[in-house]
């Protein structure tokens, strides 16, 4: 019987605690990127997020990877936007 999809919030428990017995999964890792993505439309520092998100990667080294370039130009938007 396949394994059915964690809620939400416990995701975000897992990321936000200290517990890195857990593992989560390629799509539990997107689900927090568009969170985070949520959190900076509603006006989130990029420190929050930056935090937010290295506690993510450390549950999927294989996300880290995919969405590293994708931060980097975030925060290279978000540099450009405050000097202009």
């Amino acid at each position: 019987m396949p394994k059915s999809p964690r809620p939400f919030w416990q995701v975000l428990l897992i990321v936000l605690g200290d517990n890195q017995r857990e593992k989560l999964t390629c799509e539990e890792c997107t689900a927090m990127m568009e969170y985070l993505a949520d959190r900076a439309i509603e006006g989130a520092t990029i420190d929050e997020l930056k935090s937010t998100a290295n506690s993510l990667f450390r549950y999927c080294t294989e996300c880290k990877n995919h969405y590293q370039r994708h931060i980097m130009e975030l925060e290279r938007k978000v540099l450009l936007k405050r000097i202009f």
